[in-house]
């Protein structure tokens, strides 16, 4: 529930296990479409803007490409599908195990440096929300 907070969702309005987002996927995916503006959006988190140095002399690139890519293999398969995107046998196997080796590399940064500015001033919008109740 502290993530629904933090990006602004009504708390009770969201799934509250891993049982009710599932129910919530079946009974919205037939409305779910890829359009125009969610390939725009797929885009934009594979090959977002770089600035042609930061692109070609720093490991921005290739990191961002693998986590991209572990991105993508977290979707469900019937998502992947429905972007026409590859699935191999071993991509939900490994997906998970990846996950954990990044968030376990992720945690050996300094504190200040595993979270965005975005996320910090959410942290603080719900602390204040807090402090103020």
């Amino acid at each position: 529930m502290t993530a629904a907070e933090l990006v602004g969702a009504d708390p009770a309005e969201v799934p509250a296990s891993v049982a009710e987002l599932a129910a919530y996927f079946e009974r919205v995916r037939p409305q779910l479409a890829v359009t125009p503006a969610a390939r725009d959006a797929y885009r934009l988190v594979v090959l977002p803007p770089m600035k042609t140095w930061v692109r070609y002399l720093t490991p921005a690139q290739p990191a961002w490409g693998g986590l991209a890519s572990l991105a993508v293999a977290l979707l469900p398969v019937w998502a992947r599908r429905m972007y026409s995107l590859p699935g191999l046998g071993l991509t939900d196997a490994a997906a998970t195990p990846a996950l954990r080796a990044f968030r376990q590399g992720l945690l050996l940064l300094p504190q200040r440096a595993q979270r965005s500015p975005i996320v910090w001033a959410g942290y603080e919008r719900v602390g204040a929300q807090r402090l103020s109740a």
